[in-house]
C-alpha cells in the first residue's frame, strides 16, 4: 500500500512537529509537505496530490477558510480536518458547514490519527457506493437502449423448423436479410447443448394447436459466429390455413441475461458485505429508530437484532458523552459525520467505538441514515499498554551505563538517554527532533556514519568500535535497525583501547629493537670477519719478515730487501687500521646534532672541491631537488653525495661526457635521494651482493681501494636510510637512496 499523502497548512515549527509525532505514534504510513503560505498551498495542490489536508485556522495573510474554498472552487474531493487551538461551538459549526470533514483542538491531538481513518473510511465508503449506484445506472442505459432500439422478430416456421416466414427484424437480431433468412433452419442455429430444449418446445406448440408456450431462454449463434440469448414464444397456427405454421415470436434477451448477472452479483457482493462485515452496520431513520442490524453489531452489543431495533440509537450510546450530540448535529447539517463515541453493551458495559454515519434518500423515497460502528477498545486498551511499555522501557534506558539514541528513517533523532548527553557532550534540547547530521556535521562521513548507513542498507546488525574526536574517546557501538529507523547503543572503552595501544606500541618497540639488534649483531659479525680477514695479511708477512731478518747469514742486500718489505707490511697493516678507525668513527657519530641540510648547497659545495675535474672531464651534473632541505647530519650527506659523484667521474665511459642527475622527491612518509650516471655501470648479474662490501673493486683500471660505497652504505643505514642500486653495463647505474620523514 502506498503512503498516505498529508498536506499540512502550519506556521508553527513546534505544532507541525506534534502533529508529526502524533501521526508516527498512531501508526501511520505517510509522507508530508508542509506549507505556511497560499502560494505554497496551490503548488502542493498540483504537483503533491494529498490525500488528506490537515489545517490551522490562521496563517500568514491566509486561513483555512480560504483553502477550503480554494479545494471546493477546484472540485477537488480530499478530506479537509482542521487542527486549532481552542473554539466557540458557533465556530466549530461553521467550520463543518464550510466544508470540513472534522476538527481537532490541538490540546487533544491524540485523537488526530484515529479522525483521519475515520474521515478516509468515511470518503472511501461514500466512493464506493457512488461507483456501486454509477454501475447501476450505466447498466440500466444500456438495457434501456437495448429495449428501445430492437423489436423482436417473428418467424413462421413449418413442422421441421424450416421458416416459411421472417421479418425483416431478424436482420438486427441474428445479422441475416430478409433473404437469407427465409433459407435458414434456425432450429439448426440453436447451440448443441440448448437443442433438446428447443425442440421440446417445438414439440410441445405441436401438440397444443392454438395455445402459445414461452420457452426458457437458449443460445442461437448470429451471422458473426456470436452466440445470442434468445427468448421464444411459440404458437401453433398450423390449423389456420392463412398461417399453416408455427409462428416463433423471438428476441435478442442477452443483454438482459448479463445485466440480471451483474445485478444478481452486485446484490450478493453489498449483501455479503452486509452480513460478512467486521464493522457493526445499523440501517435507521434519522430520529433515532433503528430498522436494521447486521451479524456484527449483535456481536458488538452482544444483543439480538429484535433487541437493537427495539432500543433505538439513545439505548446503545453513552448519553453522557458529549461527542454524541455534537455528531448528531453536523449530520444534520451535513448529512454525515465520522468521529469516537462511548457506546453501551447489553450488561450495560461501555466501549469505546468509531462510528461513520450518513444520511441517504431510499428507492421509495424516504430518508434514512447508515450507521457503521467499529469496536476500537482493544486497541485504545493496546495503545495505553503500549504507552506503558514504552514508560517502562525509557526507565530502563535511561538506567543503563550505555548511551543510547534512536532515529527514525528519515535520521530525525527521536530518543536520546542522559548517558548520551554526557558521552557525547550534546542535550536533549539540542538534538531531539533534529537530524543526527545537522547537529553532529563533523561526523558526517567518519565510520561512526557508514555503520549507520550500512545497518539501514543491509537491515543487518553491525558492532564496531572507532575513536571519536571531539571528546578524544573511544566507543564500542552497536547500530540494530528496525522498521522505524535505527537504535544505537554506545560503550566508553577508552581506557581499555588506549591499554590495547600502548601494548602494541610497545611490541612494535620490542619488534623494532630485535630487528635493529639482528642487524647490528649481523654487521657485527661482518665487522668481525673484515677484521679477521684483513689484519690476517699483513700480520703473517710481518711474522714471516721478522723470523727471517733474525737469521744471520743473509746477505747484506738480502736483509735490505726484508726490511723493506717488513717496512711495506707494516704500512699495510697501518691502513687497515686507519680504515677501520674511519668505520668505528662513521656509526660512532650518529649522535652528532642533527640541522636543516640543503641538497642544493651541498653539491654546489662538492662541484666547487672538484671543479678542476669536473672542467677536465667536461662533466656535467643536473639536480631537481623536489624536496630540498632536510634535517639530519650535514657532514654524512656531504660524504654519500661527494662518494657518489667521485664514483660517476671516476668510473666514466672514454668517449662520452659524464652525465651525472640527482633527484630528490617525498614518497608517503619517506624522502627519495636518486643519483644516475651514464658510466661504465657494473655487471649486477655477477657482482650484486658485493657492490657495497669492504675492498670490493670491479674495474682495476682506476685506483682505490674498495671503501667509498662500503662508506656510503654503512652512513645511511647509521641515519636509519636504505639504499639500494641498478646497474647495466655500458649505460650507467641508478642509486636509490631513502629516509623515513
Amino acid at each position: 500500500m502506498s503512503k498516505l499523502r498529508i498536506l499540512h497548512l502550519e506556521d508553527s515549527p513546534s505544532d507541525a512537529e506534534l502533529v508529526r509525532r502524533v501521526l508516527k505514534k498512531g501508526n501511520l504510513d505517510f509522507e508530508r509537505v508542509l506549507v505556511d503560505k497560499k502560494a505554497d498551498f496551490l503548488t502542493a495542490l498540483n504537483n503533491f496530490a494529498p490525500d488528506i489536508i490537515l489545517s490551522d485556522h490562521s496563517l500568514p495573510s491566509f486561513n483555512s477558510h480560504e483553502a477550503l474554498e480554494i479545494v471546493k472552487e477546484a472540485n477537488l474531493n480530499i478530506p479537509f480536518i482542521l487542527i486549532t487551538a481552542n473554539v466557540s461551538e458557533e465556530f466549530a459549526v461553521d467550520v463543518i458547514r464550510k466544508g470540513a470533514d472534522d476538527y481537532i483542538l490541538k490540546d487533544r491531538l491524540q485523537r488526530l490519527p484515529s479522525a483521519i481513518e475515520n474521515v478516509l473510511d468515511k470518503y472511501r465508503y461514500e466512493k464506493e457506493r457512488q461507483v456501486f449506484i454509477d454501475n447501476v445506472i450505466e447498466n440500466e442505459k444500456r438495457f434501456r437502449a437495448l429495449i428501445e432500439n430492437s423489436s423482436d422478430g417473428i418467424a413462421v416456421l413449418s413442422g421441421t423448423g424450416k421458416p416459411t416466414y421472417v421479418s425483416p427484424s431478424i436482420k438486427n437480431i441474428l445479422g441475416y436479410s430478409y433473404i437469407e433468412g427465409k433459407e435458414l433452419n434456425l432450429v439448426g442455429l440453436s447451440h448443441s447443448e440448448d437443442l433438446i430444449m428447443f425442440q421440446k418446445l417445438m414439440q410441445k406448440a405441436i401438440a397444443n394447436p392454438g395455445i402459445s408456450f414461452k420457452g426458457e431462454p437458449t443460445r442461437m449463434t448470429h451471422k458473426n459466429g456470436e452466440w445470442l440469448w434468445i427468448e421464444h414464444v411459440l404458437t401453433n397456427m398450423l390449423h389456420d390455413p392463412s398461417i399453416n405454421g408455427i409462428v416463433d415470436n423471438f428476441r435478442d434477451i442477452t443483454d438482459r441475461i448479463q445485466f440480471e448477472d451483474v445485478m444478481r452479483e452486485s446484490e450478493e457482493k453489498y449483501r455479503s458485505f452486509y452480513e460478512n462485515s467486521m464493522d457493526g452496520i445499523l440501517l435507521t431513520v434519522p430520529d433515532g429508530d433503528i430498522l436494521a442490524a447486521n451479524p456484527a453489531a449483535c456481536a458488538i452489543f452482544q444483543m439480538t437484532e429484535k433487541e437493537i431495533c427495539h432500543l433505538g440509537r439513545l439505548g446503545l450510546v453513552d448519553q453522557e458523552d458529549p461527542r454524541v450530540a455534537m455528531a448528531i448535529r453536523k449530520r444534520q447539517l451535513t448529512g454525515k459525520v465520522a468521529t469516537q463515541v462511548t457506546f453501551v453493551r447489553k450488561d450495560l458495559s461501555k466501549f469505546a467505538g468509531e462510528v461513520t454515519s450518513a444520511v441517504f434518500m431510499e428507492s421509495a423515497g424516504n430518508k434514512r441514515t447508515s450507521l457503521i460502528i467499529r469496536d476500537i477498545s482493544a486497541r485504545k486498551e493496546a495503545e495505553a499498554e503500549a504507552l506503558r511499555a514504552s514508560e517502562e522501557k525509557n526507565v530502563i534506558l535511561e538506567s543503563i551505563r550505555d548511551a543510547f539514541f534512536a532515529v527514525d528513517e528519515h535520521w530525525v533523532v527521536t530518543y536520546w538517554n542522559k548517558e548520551s548527553e554526557k558521552l557525547l557532550e550534546c542535550s536533549r534540547q539540542q538534538i531531539i527532533g533534529k537530524k543526527l547530521s545537522f547537529v553532529f556535521e563533523e561526523s558526517s562521513n567518519t565510520s561512526f556514519f557508514n555503520y549507520y548507513r550500512k545497518a539501514l542498507e543491509t537491515n543487518e546488525i553491525q558492532n564496531f568500535e572507532a575513536f571519536y574526536e571531539k571528546t578524544n574517546s573511544w566507543f564500542n557501538v552497536t547500530a540494530y535497525p528496525s522498521a522505524n529507523g535505527l537504535s544505537v547503543y554506545l560503550k566508553d572503552v577508552t581506557e581499555r583501547k588506549l591499554s590495547d595501544l600502548r601494548v602494541i606500541e610497545l611490541n612494535k618497540d620490542l619488534h623494532n629493537y630485535t630487528k635493529e639488534l639482528v642487524i647490528a649483531n649481523t654487521e657485527l659479525e661482518q665487522f668481525s670477519y673484515i677484521v679477521s680477514h684483513n689484519l690476517r695479511a699483513p700480520v703473517a708477512n710481518i711474522m714471516g719478515l721478522a723470523t727471517e731478518m733474525n737469521d744471520e747469514s743473509h746477505a747484506p742486500e738480502t736483509k735490505t730487501m726484508l726490511n723493506n718489505a717488513l717496512m711495506a707490511s707494516v704500512n699495510l697493516l697501518n691502513n687497515v687500521i686507519v680504515d677501520l678507525n674511519t668505520i668505528l668513527r662513521v656509526k660512532k657519530e650518529i649522535s652528532e646534532k642533527k640541522e636543516l641540510v640543503s641538497f642544493s648547497c651541498v653539491v654546489d659545495d662538492i662541484k666547487l672541491s672538484i671543479q678542476n675535474l669536473i672542467e677536465t672531464e667536461q662533466v656535467e651534473v643536473y639536480t631537481n631537488f623536489e624536496c630540498n632541505e632536510f634535517e639530519t647530519l650535514k657532514s654524512y650527506i656531504h660524504s654519500i653525495f661527494f662518494n657518489l659523484i667521485s664514483n660517476s667521474i671516476k668510473f666514466r665511459q672514454a668517449k662520452q661526457r659524464p652525465l651525472i642527475e640527482i633527484c630528490s622527491s617525498k614518497n608517503a612518509d619517506r624522502l627519495i635521494i636518486t643519483l644516475k650516471d651514464n658510466g661504465i655501470g657494473i655487471d649486477m648479474s655477477k657482482r650484486k651482493d658485493q657492490v657495497f662490501g669492504l675492498y670490493k673493486r670491479f674495474h682495476q683500471h682506476v685506483d682505490g681501494k674498495g671503501m667509498g660505497l662500503f662508506m656510503v652504505k654503512t652512513q645511511v643505514e647509521t641515519m636509519k636510510g636504505k639504499i639500494s642500486v641498478e646497474s647495466i653495463v655500458n649505460e650507467g647505474t641508478l642509486f636509490t637512496i631513502s629516509f623515513p620523514i
